[in-house]
């Protein structure tokens, strides 16, 4: 079984559990009505009020699928950029997986 793709309607948690906000870049390929997530898009935390805040978090990247020459971001792996510590995918949409 495959793992889903990010899109901008996922909720993503922080590692101190406050939400992030995925920010769309491609505005041209969409699951379920909703635009998908690439590896460069930002996927921003504010604001995260530990000691060491996480402000963006960093998502594992499709080997094979691209949209406008970016990996798509898979709900496999998330991580913050700033400290390394595992946040959380609370949702994320079904229908398209990637393997």
């Amino acid at each position: 079984m495959g793992s889903p793709v990010l899109t901008a309607a996922s909720v993503l948690i922080c590692a101190h559990g406050t939400q992030a906000t995925p920010i769309p870049g491609n505005p041209r390929v969409f699951v379920s009505g909703v635009p998908v997530l690439c590896v460069g898009d930002p996927v921003v935390v504010a604001p995260c009020n530990a000691e060491s805040p996480c402000l963006m978090l960093k998502p594992a990247a499709s080997t094979r699928v691209r949209a406008s020459g970016q990996p798509l971001a898979m709900a496999t792996t998330l991580v913050s950029a700033a400290n390394g510590l595992p946040a959380m995918i609370a949702t994320t949409q079904q229908r398209v997986l990637l393997e």
